[in-house]
């Protein structure tokens, strides 16, 4: 089954592709009232701190100390939910997500050149040819 409006090289389901509904992979209470309010962005931040990002850590593949938090959380969801126990912030075994946040050192400390150094990375990447410059040291 094709369907004309996605990419002809994407692979999976189809509902990988439709919008998450309103109620999904809503984040806790205590992540959402931070500013900005996590997500699964690229971490950039600049003198001020976070600017995006904040559930995956700089490599930008895994987690941050919160985004663990938000997997392990989902986890125990599931498994309360095999117990016939109410998923949530009032389930026993649910995770405190404003004492995590406190022990995210990227919330907690946020790098305050990060956007900076990456423009500049990328102006010198620019003008420099890192291949040719190594060439000439072969000999």
């Amino acid at each position: 089954m094709t369907d004309p409006d996605l990419p002809e090289r994407a692979a999976g389901p189809l509902w990988w592709w439709e919008p998450l509904a309103e109620s999904d992979h809503v984040l806790p209470p205590a992540l959402r009232r931070l500013s900005p309010m996590p997500d699964t962005r690229f971490y950039a931040s600049d003198r001020f701190g976070r600017s995006a990002g904040g559930l995956v850590g700089l490599d930008g593949v895994h987690p941050t100390t919160i985004g663990y938090g938000v997997i392990a959380q989902a986890v125990l969801d599931v498994l309360l939910l095999k117990a016939d126990v109410r998923p949530g912030a009032e389930a026993p075994g649910a995770i405190d997500f404003a004492a995590l946040a406190a022990l995210d050192p990227l919330l907690a400390r946020p790098p305050t050149r990060l956007d900076e150094i990456g423009r500049a990375v990328g102006w010198i990447g620019k003008r420099v040819d890192l291949a040719e410059a190594l060439r000439g040291w072969r000999g």
